[in-house]
């Protein structure tokens, strides 16, 4: 996100999915110790939707105790003081939403929490369009179809970003200059006086 409010001329279009955009934003100690790939699907609606091979494939990176600390310090990415490391780009990001100009869909998944967060991320960015679904927290897997069909729809009216060529750098102008014409030095013992007509040389006519 911290690259699409600084070059927003290289964004088509911006979608948005349950995710937090400002610094106020905070996940509870007491939900944030229970937080593991578990939670994806017993936060579903529509649980039936997830497989076991969608399941495999988000537990594959936490294979044993020690690698399962990752997803445990989760929580302490949201900042929670100005002295965070997240503060400041998320600041960057919460400033920069009332000047974007990128058409952007929000699709936001609320189970059976409310949808006033997403409403204001919606109000923060000019001309954006918000859509509820009845889904979780992780809209793709718990509502797969509603969300294609907003996707594909978006995307259809979107332009592709202009691809920006790269400046071509120009050699500078030469003059062209003149032929010079050098001297060539030619040994002394190779010049040849011209002859000169000698007494006994000369015709006499008459």
């Amino acid at each position: 996100m911290q690259y699409a409010v600084r070059h927003q001329n290289n964004i088509a279009g911006l979608i948005l999915t349950n995710t937090f955009l400002t610094t106020d934003a905070r996940i509870p100690p007491e939900a944030a110790a229970k937080i593991t790939p578990a939670v994806i699907k017993e936060s579903s609606l529509h649980p039936d939707k997830i497989s076991d091979e969608t399941m495999k494939a988000y537990w594959a990176p936490f294979p044993d105790e020690d690698s399962k600390k990752a997803y445990l310090s989760f929580a302490r990415m949201f900042p929670d003081s100005h002295s965070h490391p997240s503060f400041g780009p998320l600041k960057e990001i919460q400033q920069a939403l009332p000047h974007l100009k990128i058409p952007t869909l929000i699709i936001w998944g609320t189970r059976k929490s409310q949808s006033g967060y997403a409403e204001r991320i919606a109000k923060m960015i000019p001309e954006s369009r918000l859509e509820i679904l009845n889904a979780g927290h992780f809209v793709p897997e718990d509502s797969p179809e509603d969300l294609e069909k907003l996707v594909l729809g978006f995307l259809a009216g979107t332009t592709p970003a202009p691809v920006q060529a790269p400046a071509q750098v120009q050699a500078p102008a030469t003059s062209v200059q003149p032929p010079v014409e050098v001297p060539v030095a030619v040994p002394q013992n190779e010049l040849k006086a011209s002859p000169s007509p000698t007494q006994n040389q000369i015709k006499l006519e008459g």
